[in-house]
């Protein structure tokens, strides 16, 4: 073999181990951030309470109330999830922030992310519908501001139902 042809394969050798290192860091790299994603919604599901207060610092009162309807999808941390949850009594202290002024909220994100979950597959008579009785909570997340949590409080039903929409 002549030099030339040595040095080529040399380099070609050492290109297809750079690739196979990048390929490896990139793989490991997405399997970090699907394991990610899964240990959330596996947090979500066991402990949804803690779960908004230490991921929205909101505090959602427990005493009281019943989730009666969850719905996730999720993917890599992009998707929406939704929540029902139906209290005894009126949690005041909670709903002290809570405003029925409509023009808090961003309604073409909250549209977008209930028409995301019709088209994923949310069980419908689950979707709420605005009327009168509701009463308006919406608040991004600090590390990521694109991310929006979304809370309407129906107080004829005392019935909170939570939108996260995840961009």
């Amino acid at each position: 073999m002549n030099k030339a042809k040595k040095v080529f394969f040399i380099m070609f050798i050492v290109l297809c181990g750079g690739l196979l290192c990048l390929a490896r860091t990139f793989g490991a790299m997405l399997v970090q951030e699907e394991i990610k994603s899964s240990i959330d919604a596996m947090y979500h599901r066991a402990h949804p309470f803690l779960y908004y207060n230490e991921t929205w610092e909101v505090d959602i009162p427990e005493e009281n109330a019943h989730i009666t309807y969850r719905y996730s999808d999720i993917f890599w941390m992009d998707g929406e999830r939704y929540s029902i949850v139906k209290f005894d009594s009126r949690p005041d202290e909670f709903l002290q922030s809570f405003s029925n002024e409509k023009s808090n909220i961003d309604w073409d994100r909250f549209e977008f992310a209930l028409d995301n979950l019709v088209e994923c597959g949310i069980d419908e008579s689950k979707v709420v519908i605005l009327d009168e009785n509701f009463i308006y909570y919406s608040k991004d997340n600090g590390d990521t501001p694109r991310d929006i949590l979304f809370l309407l409080y129906d107080e004829s039903l005392n019935t909170l139902y939570i939108v996260e929409s995840f961009i």
